[in-house]
């Protein structure tokens, strides 16, 4: 019997071909157009059940500590602890810090290193006036690799390159929030005319992802 049907709509098939592609093409244009219209949530919360109270701890958390997405400015350079681009970090720590969306920008300028002893610790900027001596920047380059919260974090263990970890804004409910964060980061970059010489940059995080 179910052979008899498939030969049946078989010989269907042949006998009316404009008619089965054009239902074809409007059943696929149909379903097409509502699947287009589908929202797309790619956070993990939307994982999670509503009101769980995991969830409910984690939304809490983060209205008094802040968001937990972040976005990297990676860049590489032919010397990282030159005095020029140590020059160039620091105004573009300070250009990213004014966007609207950002919260805080940490990189080789504004992070503190920390030194512990057998009695205490000592919490400094690494970076503080941006010395012009060899001496200086070697010195610097130097506290740099030997620090385990910097070395493979901020800086590349070779020194060749380093990042921008930019920490965002609370923005509940804000759907648009990420593509202009990114927009604004990659315009800034792009449009930097004043970047130090053989400066290659890329931009990377769950953000970009999102994206």
């Amino acid at each position: 019997m179910l052979q008899r049907l498939l030969d049946r709509n078989s010989r269907a098939v042949f006998k009316y071909p404009l008619h089965y592609l054009t239902v074809l093409v409007l059943l696929t244009g149909l379903f097409g157009y509502f699947y287009a219209q589908l929202p797309v949530e790619t956070s993990v919360e939307s994982l999670i059940i509503e009101n769980d109270p995991d969830l409910l701890f984690y939304e809490k958390f983060k209205a008094q500590f802040g968001e937990d997405e972040f976005l990297v400015v990676a860049f590489t350079g032919p010397e990282i602890f030159s005095a020029e681009t140590l020059t160039w970090i620091a105004q573009k720590n300070d250009e990213l810090e004014s966007i609207e969306e950002v919260r805080e920008v940490v990189s080789l300028t504004t992070v503190e290193e920390i030194i512990g002893t057998d009695y205490d610790f000592i919490v400094q900027p690494l970076v503080e006036q941006g010395p012009e001596t060899p001496e200086g920047l070697l010195h610097i380059r130097q506290r740099a690799l030997d620090n385990p919260l910097i070395d493979g974090a901020l800086v590349s263990n070779d020194g060749s390159s380093a990042l921008f970890l930019i920490r965002t804004e609370s923005h509940p409910g804000d759907e648009s929030y990420d593509a202009r964060l990114v927009e604004k980061v990659h315009r800034y970059f792009a449009d930097d005319a004043g970047a130090s010489p053989g400066i290659e940059w890329h931009l990377a995080g769950w953000l970009v992802t999102d994206v």
